[in-house]
């Protein structure tokens, strides 16, 4: 759950965010590890008074990288990401300097950690 800015407008009806309209953005406000991040999402769904429920497809992250339906992420950046870049399993990152071995490195371990990056 995350509070933000949200910005939707239907341009069939010309109305703001509301459930069955259309997808929209948010801006990401919340205090944890996701504030400011950049979210593309589907038509808003309302499933009580009030309450609106956004279906996230994609995510720019503020401290980087990308993430596409809330599957794995997708960063890059020079060097190793062992014990600079905090991922979970499935995660993958792309080294920009390159080398055998040492251009694509996937999170094979450790929620949230910066370790367990195993380079493919």
């Amino acid at each position: 759950n995350s509070a933000g800015l949200l910005c939707n407008y239907d341009y069939n009806t010309g109305k703001n965010a509301r459930a069955g309209g259309s997808g929209g953005f948010l801006v990401d406000q919340s205090t944890g590890g996701t504030a400011g991040d950049f979210v593309i999402y589907t038509a808003p769904t309302q499933a009580a008074p009030n309450t609106v429920t956004l279906t996230e497809r994609f995510r720019a992250k503020r401290a980087g990288g990308f993430q596409v339906n809330g599957g794995p992420a997708t960063y890059s950046g020079a060097g190793t990401p062992n014990g600079t870049q905090t991922g979970s399993p499935g995660d993958l990152y792309l080294n920009t300097s390159g080398g055998a071995n040492t251009t694509l490195y996937v999170k094979e371990s450790g929620a949230s950690t910066n370790t367990g990056w195993v380079a493919k």
